[in-house]
């Protein structure tokens, strides 16, 4: 978006795994082709997109090497189906950041902001906070910095179930916490074990 918009361009995003049919893929994208504004398409989970659509990878690498318009690709795993994008797109991938660099970009927002911080304090808050650059943000903003990340956002779904299930006496705040772990989930894997649990 930020390069988008430094160069001048319009944005017109679609989900390639909301995307039912390789003849929609066609349609959506022809018509963005036909406009006469100056854009961008970007096309989003394109790894989700090979297991509803056979063909459609190669649909929408045919679709990128006839198109004059810069058609962005974006998805969380490089799967083999896969294959006849990355011959088709210039491949560039991105990596968590690590520790180091986080405090580094840290610490120019500390001194524009006037925060004291030392890039060591701001490298141990990233460990405390599993390197979640927004709740560092929050932390630093708020000027909580002794406070440590949540324990309960480290827990895995199954962990989390566990302690929801097993103090009766849960504040509801706490509970939410646990919930939120995995909201997808919790809730299925408490219906589950309600019954045995209330035993």
């Amino acid at each position: 978006h930020l390069l988008a918009k430094e160069f001048g361009y319009a944005i017109t995003e679609y989900n390639a795994s909301d995307t039912r049919s390789v003849s929609m893929l066609r349609g959506l994208l022809g018509l963005g082709m036909k406009r006469l504004r100056k854009e961008i398409i970007i096309m989003d989970e394109v790894d989700g997109f090979t297991a509803q659509e056979r063909g459609g990878v190669g649909e929408l690498a045919d679709l990128i090497r006839k198109s004059n318009i810069p058609i962005i690709c974006i998805a969380n795993q490089l799967v083999p189906k896969l294959a006849p994008l990355q011959k088709a797109c210039l491949l560039v991938k991105f990596s968590r950041p690590v520790k180091s660099t986080i405090a580094t970009a840290l610490l120019s927002v500390c001194k524009k902001e006037g925060i004291n911080r030392s890039k060591a304090d701001l490298e141990a808050l990233c460990e405390q906070n599993g390197n979640d650059i927004r709740s560092l943000l929050n932390q630093l903003e708020f000027g909580a910095s002794s406070s440590e990340k949540d324990s309960s956002l480290r827990l895995d779904l199954f962990s989390a179930t566990q302690k929801l299930m097993s103090n009766r006496r849960l504040p509801i705040s706490q509970a939410e916490e646990f919930v939120y772990v995995d909201y997808g989930m919790v809730p299925l894997m408490v219906q589950e074990g309600y019954l045995a649990a209330s035993r």
